[in-house]
């Protein structure tokens, strides 16, 4: 029976960090915005030192280089944004266990804790089915340094995948295919059936080897 694949996104179907890389492609075409960037050093190590949430951080680098977009115009951004990504960051290996499950009739998810106003972008350009991410928050059409709900990491992802699962309405739950880096994605590994760790980090690699996860090396080696 046709089941639901999920993909995480940075360090699984990228070799890097899509956010990172995001922030500084767009300071490239805003190099004005800069400016409102000489606080960030700070907050990173503000961020360390404290062991502030990394939502905190996370949402600095977003105002100071993003936030007060106008919707359209970054929906345009992001969609070549997405194309660059597809082409030079997602491996072969990533590319073809995609096609697997759509040749199985799966339901392919992308699944991660970045941004929907690009990671929507780049799940359109490999075709999947659905993707569940942060969503980003915007007033009178800009955006904002925002949530809108819950950053979708950990627990959370859970939660919407079961969500997802039920707006299916299939009337059970499918078969469950998970590919992930990060040790903080365990929980997405518990819930799947088959739970895949990709390229994975040397703490993830650990957890792996002690609950006999299958590992898959997609990527010359992991970026983090």
């Amino acid at each position: 029976m046709p089941g639901l694949a999920v993909f995480d996104l940075d360090g699984t179907l990228t070799a890097h960090d899509t956010y990172k890389r995001f922030l500084r492609t767009r300071l490239r075409a805003r190099p004005w915005r800069a400016l409102r960037c000489v606080s960030l050093p700070w907050h990173y190590w503000v961020a360390r030192r404290t062991r502030r949430d990394h939502v905190w951080l996370k949402l600095k680098a977003l105002g100071a280089v993003v936030a007060g977009s106008q919707r359209a115009e970054l929906r345009r951004f992001a969609v070549a944004f997405g194309e660059s990504v597809v082409d030079t960051d997602v491996p072969a290996r990533a590319r073809a266990r995609i096609e697997a499950h759509r040749a199985a009739g799966d339901t392919l998810v992308l699944c991660s804790a970045s941004f929907d106003f690009y990671v929507e972008a780049i799940g359109e350009q490999l075709g999947f089915d659905a993707v569940i991410c942060t969503r980003s928050a915007w007033r009178d059409d800009r955006l904002v340094a925002a949530i809108d709900g819950e950053n979708c990491f950990g627990e959370e992802k859970i939660r919407r995948l079961e969500n997802l699962v039920t707006e299916l309405g299939a009337g059970h739950r499918p078969h469950v295919s998970a590919y992930t880096d990060h040790h903080s994605d365990v929980p997405l590994l518990e819930w799947a059936n088959t739970p895949v760790a990709v390229s994975p980090t040397t703490r993830m690699s650990r957890i792996a080897e002690e609950r006999g996860y299958a590992v898959e090396q997609w990527h010359a080696q992991s970026a983090f």
